[in-house]
């Protein structure tokens, strides 16, 4: 077979070994084993079969077959260095992610912090709120040299504390409408007490939602007084746990009297007040007659008797003043207070036989008892109430025991502290019915007639 191979037509165009293979492709034999191994080099064997049989090949075949392979590895080296391209190209793109990444979490994003409030500082005029981290987020500039300081601030700050008297909030951060998200609510203070009486509710990134200003002229018997108030504390409270907050206002006219309880709902409207001849102290809120909303128990003074005060109120139907007997006391503004109830603290011979003109109720505790517990200011006794305002209780501290041994040692007094004492101490309280004062526990009747109203008209 091979003589006839070689005898052929196609002697010349005949490549009958390896070595001529390889020399007509300009390569080694190793090359073109290879070659026809990985990439289909043209070879043909005698015995098909048996990859040890004589090769032969045809020279034309060959070229064709070179030229293709040219053509083909031209265009996959095409394809690569693209590919190449598009590697290097994608290599430097993670290279910049990866650099930003490093960037950002190293550098930008711990001085971006969290976006949610929670602390403030006081600088001069100006209102810092920080996150938790202590960085800066926003400022707000009140324009008010004689602002108070942060110290003071602190001491009204997100919870009320109790001393000789309450502190009620100046400043919240808490998130009041439910929203997730924390608002900041800052009362202005100066430390001369002028140009006050201003809430402002801010959310989260600064922006103003809205401004309460508490009080406002208001005229009591012949004298008018000015819209001149300062804040007393805000206190947030969700009265009817739909997860909202109300936010009650306490403002009391500077330098008089009377003073203000304003229900604002969570956008800052007002719902309700309520109006006293005297200041209020301090607030509670506890649900007194199990119906799943809570009442708002105040505490103040009444300066028309004198006496410590203390009134409940609904706040589906705050409105008008304490009811009052002088009309210098009274205003032709106010309708007659709709308080569930409202109570006269008993004066003590010591804290008379000093000539002040009033005591106050300086601090509301809520017992776990599910008792009411008030301080008074001047002799500092506790009165206990339960939360029908029945069986009444009395506690001398202390400090009274002390200020009843030195009036009586001085001759101002000559009462004994015993039983009859604390006794005579519970008669003389007094509470409001609607139309009188009675020593008896009594709710007024005014309010269930507003009451009845309210369900009326649901």
């Amino acid at each position: 077979m091979a003589n006839q191979l070689a005898g052929s037509s196609d002697d010349k165009n005949l490549l009958n070994s390896w070595k001529e293979i390889a020399r007509r492709l300009h390569r080694d034999v190793r090359t073109c084993l290879r070659w026809e191994k990985n990439f289909g080099l043209p070879i043909h064997r005698i015995d098909p079969d048996s990859e040890k049989s004589r090769v032969f090949a045809y020279k034309n075949e060959l070229d064709e077959w070179l030229s293709q392979d040219r053509t083909s590895r031209s265009a996959s080296h095409g394809d690569s260095r693209r590919l190449s391209r598009r590697v290097l190209l994608l290599s430097f793109v993670l290279i910049c992610i990866g650099a930003a990444a490093v960037l950002f979490f190293s550098v930008i994003r711990p001085g971006l912090g969290p976006k949610e409030p929670a602390d403030f500082s006081i600088k001069s005029s100006t209102l810092i709120i920080l996150n938790e981290k202590g960085k800066e987020l926003w400022r707000f500039n009140t324009g008010l040299e004689n602002l108070c300081g942060e110290e003071k601030y602190r001491q009204h700050y997100q919870f009320k504390r109790l001393d000789h008297t309450s502190y009620l909030p100046y400043i919240l951060i808490r998130d009041i409408d439910d929203d997730g998200s924390q608002e900041v609510l800052f009362s202005v203070q100066t430390q001369g007490e002028t140009k006050e009486g201003e809430i402002f509710c801010f959310d989260r990134r600064g922006r103003l939602l809205w401004s309460f200003r508490g009080g406002r002229q208001i005229k009591y018997g012949d004298k008018t007084y000015s819209g001149d108030y300062r804040i007393n504390g805000i206190v947030p409270e969700d009265l009817d746990a739909d997860g909202d907050f109300e936010i009650l206002v306490i403002s009391a006219h500077r330098p008089d009297w009377p003073c203000q309880l304003a229900l604002l709902d969570s956008e800052g409207k007002i719902l309700g007040e309520f109006w006293n001849a005297g200041y209020l102290n301090d607030l509670a809120c506890a649900d007194l007659n199990a119906d799943g909303v809570k009442e708002i128990i105040v505490g103040g003074n009444n300066n028309e008797y004198g006496q410590g005060c203390l009134a409940v109120l609904d706040a589906a139907s705050m409105r008008g003043g304490s009811p009052q007997g002088n009309i210098a006391f009274q205003s032709p503004e106010l309708e007659p207070g709709s308080e569930l109830f409202y109570v006269l603290l008993s004066r003590t011979d010591v804290d008379l036989a000093d000539c002040y003109p009033v005591d106050a109720v300086t601090t509301i505790v809520l017992l776990s008892n599910r008792r009411i517990q008030v301080k008074t200011d001047l002799t500092q006794i506790y009165y206990d109430f339960d939360f029908d305002f029945g069986s009444p209780q009395v506690i001398l501290s202390n400090s009274f025991l002390q200020a009843h041994e030195k009036a009586r040692l001085e001759g101002k007094v000559r009462s004994t502290l015993n039983k009859e004492y604390e006794n005579n101490l519970i008669r003389g309280i007094r509470y409001w019915d609607g139309d009188k004062w009675t020593p008896e526990p009594t709710m007024n009747r005014r309010w269930r007639g507003v009451q009845a109203g309210i369900q009326a008209h649901q």
